[in-house]
């Protein structure tokens, strides 16, 4: 089940670029990336609501919160934003390969305030991704 989710999710993350390429063709980023969590939070709020989860919303603790609160500004306002500026000014085959080697900064911060491990393999598969994207960046 697990494979399928990982297909699921390279699919509609495959197809997400093009369909935000074609709508910031006529819409400002700002104005866009507001649609669009707008939109998100209402079907979140109605799967909540469904799956009997809304009320655990109401127990989640500060420290928590103030996490994912700076997460959700990191990487969905923030993140975003920036990337949808990307798609509006740049082609979806250069933009995509360098903002989808965000887990090579995730590793990083990983090792460097989590005490993650970093193995020769590891190492060797982030410089691979810093070649991809140079060689991406210059084409």
């Amino acid at each position: 089940m697990a494979f399928f989710f990982a297909l699921a999710t390279m699919f509609l993350w495959g197809t997400s670029p093009l369909l935000g390429k074609i709508a910031l063709a006529r819409l400002d980023p700002v104005v866009a990336l507001t649609l669009r969590s707008g939109v998100i939070t209402l079907c979140l709020l109605a799967l909540s609501l469904f799956s009997g989860k809304l009320g655990a919303l109401g127990q989640v603790d500060a420290r928590s919160a103030l996490w994912i609160t700076m997460e959700g500004i990191s990487g969905s306002l923030l993140g975003h934003l920036a990337y949808f500026y990307a798609l509006k000014m740049g082609n979806l085959a250069q933009v995509i390969p360098v903002t989808a080697a965000y887990p090579l900064v995730a590793a990083l911060w990983g090792v460097v305030l989590l005490g993650d491990r970093l193995t020769v393999g590891r190492g060797l598969g982030a410089l691979l991704v810093v070649i991809g994207v140079w060689l991406v960046s210059r084409s």
